[in-house]
């Protein structure tokens, strides 16, 4: 069983949207995680509306990207939001490659392990009251800095983005938890929690918990449900993950008419190229009893929390209803605690 079932979505979404969501996933426990794509709205600032919306519910913020957002900067947001919170923060890290390819940075050439590893170090003394000095990658003064305030904990749980094995790794090694970025199929997640673990055998620490993005469309028609994901899965194609598509078995034939499509900016088409086939590898689509199942066999693959991301349903309000009334409570353990070693 799950430890926790979430939602998620990108800061694309009205806030008006996402305060409403928010609410919701509150009243039926649910977590709520915000992922920052850029260029879109300020996911910190949505993040602490949010938080200031609500009393009880777990807020993911992630991913947040040090190679684009300075982690002094970083500090400084999650240490207000948790205090705004009341501390109820979890902090996600990541790379972002997509958004700092915008800005022509390659994150292959800046030691991306080096960088993650500072990050989290710098955030972690800051968040504890401790005045940061320099590291290779982010430079000080030479007395270092500190936060002008005292946030509610002096430890925030920080969770690392990651898709390839060394920073696979890295989380299992370094962080309180590992994010697993959508579509995320099974055969991943199981590959993925073997490095996870592995990593955290090089501190000779339990293996930290990992949560999983899942692309989840549910409605009490599959039909309607599967229609939902044909909508976005171009939108998705357009930047998925190589890794991600190699594990779904995904093959040049079924993407490409879509990614073509879209290259011509005929979305109708695009929508219109993606097959059932397509639907059944990168999304979980169908009625609430069929996503138990589905989700089920994350949880038996090592998965401690699944967050449902972007999709949800025809109506994403409903589809948040179903998960928090016909999912939850069939897929996620009452302990609510992570057993695995």
């Amino acid at each position: 069983m799950l430890t926790k079932l979430g939602i998620g979505f990108s800061n694309s979404t009205p806030i008006s949207d996402l305060l409403d969501y928010a609410l919701l996933a509150e009243q039926y426990d649910l977590s709520f995680w915000l992922n920052e794509g850029y260029h879109n709205r300020s996911a910190p600032v949505v993040m602490a509306a949010i938080a200031s919306r609500t009393k009880t519910l777990e807020l993911g913020l992630g991913i947040v990207s040090p190679v684009l957002r300075h982690p002094f900067i970083i500090a400084m947001e999650a240490g207000a939001i948790d205090e705004i919170s009341g501390g109820r923060l979890i902090l996600g890290l990541g790379l972002a490659a997509a958004g700092a390819k915008r800005h022509k940075i390659d994150v292959r050439t800046i030691h991306p392990t080096e960088v993650m590893t500072e990050s989290a170090w710098i955030i972690r003394r800051m968040i504890a009251g401790e005045a940061v000095t320099s590291t290779k990658s982010f430079q000080t003064l030479e007395e270092g800095i500190k936060l002008g305030f005292r946030p509610p904990r002096r430890e925030i749980p920080l969770y690392l983005g990651a898709m390839n094995p060394r920073m696979l790794e890295l989380g299992g090694e370094l962080f309180d938890g590992v994010l697993l970025n959508y579509a995320c199929p099974l055969s991943y997640a199981k590959f993925a929690i073997e490095h996870v673990i592995r990593g955290s055998r090089k501190r000779k620490r339990a293996s930290p918990p990992v949560a999983a993005f899942l692309l989840i469309s549910v409605a009490e028609r599959q039909g309607d449900a599967m229609e939902a994901s044909r909508r976005y899965l171009p939108h998705y194609l357009s930047r998925a993950y190589p890794i991600s598509l190699r594990y779904a078995n995904v093959s040049e034939a079924e993407a490409s008419p879509v990614i073509e499509a879209l290259k011509k900016s005929d979305h109708k088409r695009a929508v219109s190229e993606v097959t059932d086939g397509l639907i059944a590898k990168l999304t979980i689509s169908g009625t609430p009893d069929y996503c138990v199942r589905e989700i089920l066999k994350y949880s038996d693959a090592g998965v401690d929390q699944i967050i449902a991301e972007q999709i949800l349903g025809p109506s994403p309000r409903e589809a948040i209803e179903m998960i928090g009334k016909e999912i939850a409570p069939k897929v996620v353990s009452r302990s609510g605690k992570h057993s695995r070693a």
